[in-house]
């Protein structure tokens, strides 16, 4: 079924590039990353081949022989965000020279350049809205058979699931981060769909996530789903359009949610989740746990004054030993690793590279919020519904990277991706409506 299943998204993807928008090239490359065909057990059923490395170089040809796209689509070099990611990346690619690890240093570096590469061939192929929610469903399903994998494989490591992840996240918090923003996306899509095979095919991919969610046991990914909530309904219960029916349609929906979670939870997600605060409460040092990451966060700190310009990849692991106290047991290995992407970045970036990194962060978040405001201000309802579930799915991922280190994560590239074609759709949109105001004056 998983190979069948695969081999049909790639005949999809495939077809509605030509049929349909050449952005399905990029959703053809995100389905084979949440995939990961070559290392799954189904793996013998379809044919030893690069599927990635294909998939990208599709992408590559469909953009180099899209020139009508490519020349209605955004400048490269006009979009904030691709430019704060770009300055990060050679920023970070620069630390080669002070790299602790430096084989390793160059091989994050190309892995780097290649996602790098993949974005701007999509956001060129981004004219519209419909070509960012091509991108965001694509996120949204590739994530909805990555948790459907989840629950087939079940909890094979304590009360945890392991070895479910992708070429770049196979630890279980990593894929349980990759998988919040998809939660948002997915409830976007069965938020606002308006048949009923639509909302039903969406809230199943709503579920599976959430259970995929639950048996990874990420503390940090439900606290994470816990804030974006919040912030999404508060942002549902100030929209100037027919309030009255969001009312009524999110109390609904939480009404749900707080049936299926119950029907899901067990008594390990809850003890683990209960976790977060006693050990937030206890002061016993002596055994490593979620609180003494505190600490890695201070050598991290530490580190970072004597190495201003950053240690490249894995600094932190190689040189640990020197700043984390001799008081904190580490489980018998000094090498241990930050624990945080913000210090992740501080260590391996150096100080200029996080203030591009955070730059990039906060430009997004606030660029965001300013065209939330604006599309609620003249009542556009499918702009803002989409804005705010976008706005929740990044809050949700910057805070699960705050508990581990994924700072040069694929989904992460993909987030900044659809911030910056969002900005430029409704840019461009926005600067319509003034001409036709201007016209008619």
């Amino acid at each position: 079924m998983h190979a069948l299943l695969f081999i049909c998204s790639i005949m999809y993807s495939v077809v509605n590039t030509f049929k349909q928008q050449p952005i399905y090239a990029f959703f053809l490359y995100q389905i084979v990353y949440f995939f990961n065909p070559n290392y799954r057990w189904w793996s013998y059923q379809i044919p030893d081949f690069k599927y990635a490395f294909s998939s990208s170089t599709f992408l590559l040809l469909v953009c180099l022989f899209s020139k009508n796209y490519r020349e209605r689509s955004g400048n490269l070099f006009k979009s904030t965000p691709l430019v704060l990611l770009t300055l990060f990346s050679a920023t970070f690619s620069a630390t080669y020279f002070f790299a602790y690890f430096q084989v390793f240093h160059i091989m994050a570096v190309e892995d780097l350049i290649k996602s790098l590469i993949v974005i701007f061939c999509a956001y060129k192929l981004c004219i519209n809205r419909e070509s960012i929610s091509i991108i965001k469903n694509g996120y949204a399903i590739g994530a909805t058979y990555l948790a459907f994998y989840t629950y087939q494989i079940g909890r094979n490591a304590g009360d945890r699931v392991e070895g479910v992840g992708t070429v770049d996240a196979p630890d279980a918090n990593d894929t349980a981060a990759m998988l919040c923003p998809a939660l948002f996306f997915a409830a976007h899509n069965f938020y606002t769909a308006k048949s009923l095979k639509s909302k039903a095919a969406w809230l199943v991919s709503c579920g599976l996530i959430a259970n995929a969610l639950i048996l990874i046991n990420s503390r940090g990914a439900f606290l994470a789903i816990i804030i974006g909530a919040l912030i999404l309904a508060k942002n549902l219960l100030i929209i100037k359009v027919d309030i009255f029916k969001h009312k009524r349609k999110l109390f609904a929906i939480a009404f749900v949610a707080i049936i299926g979670l119950f029907s899901v939870l067990d008594k390990a997600a809850l003890e683990r989740f209960s976790s977060i605060t006693q050990e937030a409460k206890t002061e016993d040092r002596s055994k490593e746990s979620g609180s003494t990451r505190i600490e890695f966060w201070k050598a991290a700190i530490n580190m970072s004054l004597d190495y201003p310009m950053g240690l490249g990849t894995l600094g932190f692991n190689g040189l640990s030993s020197r700043y984390i106290p001799e008081s904190v047991d580490t489980g018998g290995n000094r090498s241990k690793t930050v624990h945080s992407t913000w210090f992740e970045v501080l260590t391996e970036a150096g100080y200029l590279g996080a203030c591009f990194y955070l730059s990039l962060c906060f430009y997004i978040y606030r660029k965001l919020i300013s065209i939330r405001k604006y599309v609620n201000k003249v009542r556009d309802e499918a702009a803002y519904l989409s804005i705010s579930f976008l706005h929740s799915a990044i809050i949700s991922w910057f805070v699960c990277i705050t508990f581990i280190n994924r700072m040069r994560a694929e989904v992460f590239i993909w987030l900044v991706l659809i911030a910056a074609c969002t900005f430029f759709v409704y840019k461009v949109e926005k600067n319509a409506v003034v001409a036709n105001k201007t016209e008619a004056a």
